[in-house]
């Protein structure tokens, strides 16, 4: 396989290219606090260089502002759908050079943003959803207990302005692009035995928060969006993730014509230093092949 590292569309992607291409293109999309890095990392960690070894060609892409990719000149602009025409953007110019059927894979805030870029530009034929869930019992979980008052007074209204969800934002991160802390997070590691080379190696794809869409992707504002998908659909989630149950997803996929639910045994939310990691990355290689 060959690793390139390339600029598109104003955004850093790193390309790993199978020796046996099968046509099929993996673009990968990280979580909040964390860069394209979380799904090549080193060692055995790489979930792009397993993909690549069964034939995928796997682009993962840096948001605006995140990682190698710089912001633009005000970064409270990086709102959910500024970021996600971005996201898009590069996508497009991407798959003018790389052929085949496009599977946009996000990871938690990631898949968020996938699936608005999904609803605003259609850029995907089948999207790969991990650490991230839709559906009834979000107000219960862990997750939204981190949420203030106010913040929970608008969890899944999708009529609140992102202009309001760039106030909240502001009074609760204060910067737009703060340091992030979710790659060794216990929270969100959730009890996995993880290695010490497994947190060293995730700990190198650290990186800013989008404060907006970070704050966006907790309050679930993106329910018309979910209900607009009409393509194959994989949501995974670890056992132990900080998602409602996977399996209420379903109900809001109602326009998808396929859709598949995998819950990883044991696995916080950082699934790709899980100790059985590779069960999850085979299922995603298994369903993508069927698309």
């Amino acid at each position: 396989m060959r690793r390139s590292d390339i600029e598109v569309e104003g955004l850093a992607a790193t390309v790993v290219e199978p020796d046996r291409p099968n046509g099929r293109v993996v673009f990968c999309f990280p979580g909040g606090g964390m860069s394209r890095r979380y799904f090549d990392l080193d060692g055995t960690y790489s979930m792009a260089g397993h993909l690549a070894g069964s034939g995928f060609t796997v682009v993962a892409v840096d948001h605006p502002g995140v990682g190698d990719s710089p912001p633009p000149a005000e970064p409270w602009d990086l709102t959910p759908s500024y970021v996600a025409d971005r996201d898009a953007g590069a996508v497009a110019a991407l798959r003018t050079r790389i052929g085949g059927t496009a599977i946009g894979l996000g990871h938690s805030m990631g898949s968020m943003l996938t699936v608005v870029a999904q609803a605003r530009h259609r850029c995907f034929d089948a999207l790969a959803l991990l650490g991230w869930a839709h559906g009834e019992g979000y107000r219960d979980t862990a997750l939204a207990g981190h949420l203030s008052p106010e913040e929970l007074a608008l969890v899944g209204d999708p009529s609140v302005p992102e202009a309001n969800i760039v106030e909240l934002a502001k009074r609760r991160f204060g910067r737009p692009l703060p340091v992030g802390s979710t790659t060794t997070s216990e929270f969100l590691l959730g009890g996995m035995a993880v290695t010490a080379e497994g947190l060293e190696a995730i700990a190198h794809a650290r990186s800013a928060l989008l404060a907006v869409c970070g704050l966006a992707s907790m309050l679930k504002l993106v329910g018309p969006d979910v209900a607009a998908l009409d393509v194959p659909v994989l949501v995974g989630v670890g056992e132990r993730d900080i998602t409602v149950d996977v399996r209420q997803t379903a109900p809001s996929l109602a326009a998808c014509p396929d859709i598949t639910l995998y819950v990883l045994p044991g696995a916080g939310h950082n699934h790709n230093i899980a100790p059985n990691r590779t069960a999850l990355w085979e299922r995603v290689a298994v369903w993508a092949e069927g698309i």
